[in-house]
């Protein structure tokens, strides 16, 4: 994100700093996600042309994947074992949060304090940030 060029550029935000990096994945995460799912959903849902050179199907990637028997293809999903995925996920698993208990509790702390509420886009987020950062160091 060019976000956060920014704010490196403007000496706000250093991400080799562990509380910088905490304090930004605490302000910025649930924007992100958000950005994500609003990406796939668009892409999902987009038509694709068909071309004669990418040997790829045309159609609403939604449909491709959930009805391919309307565009002439076979469904190719295998069931997997419960038991397989379930080791996957323990073997992948990722922690949801990178921040420290206590780094987030004072990040809440601070926001209650001063009336905050979670960010609905990067402007407040990077605002809340900043804010939060001031007030730690």
């Amino acid at each position: 994100m060019d976000l956060f060029d920014d704010l490196i550029s403007f000496n706000s935000y250093d991400p080799a700093d562990p509380v910088h990096l905490a304090v930004a994945e605490f302000c910025f995460m649930h924007i992100i996600q958000k950005e994500l799912r609003d990406f796939q959903v668009e892409w999902n849902s987009h038509r694709i042309r068909r071309t004669a050179t990418s040997g790829c199907p045309g159609g609403i990637p939604n449909e491709l994947f959930d009805l391919p028997h309307l565009q002439g293809f076979t469904n190719l999903i295998r069931e997997v074992p419960d038991g397989d995925v379930t080791m996957l996920f323990e073997e992948a698993s990722v922690p949801l949060s990178t921040t420290s208990p206590s780094l987030r509790s004072s990040c809440i702390q601070l926001c209650a304090a001063n009336g905050w509420r979670l960010p609905e886009d990067r402007e407040s987020a990077t605002n809340m940030f900043v804010e939060i950062i001031d007030s730690i160091q």
